[in-house]
């Protein structure tokens, strides 16, 4: 039998959203409030431990952030480094002639900060240098790139805010390592 799985952990203010085989119907995972739900609905658990259907708790804010997420990816890094209801902080980390994706996110937009290093920035089709200390704005549906164009790691931070927050939300135009 297939249970619908849905993670409540109290220390991170998250949840998530998983499926497995079981035949228990409660089980500790991480320290975290695990709920299994014999249903073809697909559940959340919202803080307090309340369950609601799904489809009403994306239509109040989602995010599938959570602090210490990372990743590498072919142009560098990211890592959470702070997440919460409507919002998601990461550091990202650009390798010298490393580019990421032409790209837009229709439920977010994102606020980026340089720390370190040089940045070529494209926003729709004008495009500029930004250096540390400087910040960039990238409302929601709008085409936006950074590349590395200096000679060291580029590191900036980037704020989403939005209501749904997921690392699924976004349509690539142009990528030098084909992902379109």
């Amino acid at each position: 039998m297939i249970w619908e799985v849905a993670i409540h952990f109290d220390t991170l203010n998250a949840t998530k959203q998983f499926k497995c085989k079981s035949q228990d119907k409660t089980q500790d995972i991480l320290g975290g409030k695990l709920h299994l739900l014999q249903s073809c609905k697909k559940v959340g658990i919202i803080p307090g431990g309340e369950a609601v259907p799904y489809e009403i708790l994306s239509m109040t804010v989602a995010n599938s952030y959570v602090r210490g997420m990372h990743d590498t990816r072919p142009w560098g890094t990211w890592e959470v480094i702070d997440a919460g209801v409507g919002f998601c902080v990461k550091h990202i980390c650009v390798v010298p002639g490393g580019v990421l994706s032409l790209q837009s996110h229709e439920f977010r937009s994102e606020h980026w900060v340089i720390i370190r290093g040089v940045a070529s920035v494209t926003l729709d089709k004008e495009t500029s240098k930004k250096i540390a200390g400087e910040h960039v704005y990238i409302p929601k549906q709008m085409k936006h790139q950074i590349r590395n164009v200096g000679n060291g790691v580029l590191e900036f931070i980037e704020v989403q805010q939005g209501d749904r927050l997921d690392e699924n939300d976004i349509t690539r135009y142009e990528d030098i390592y084909g992902r379109v």
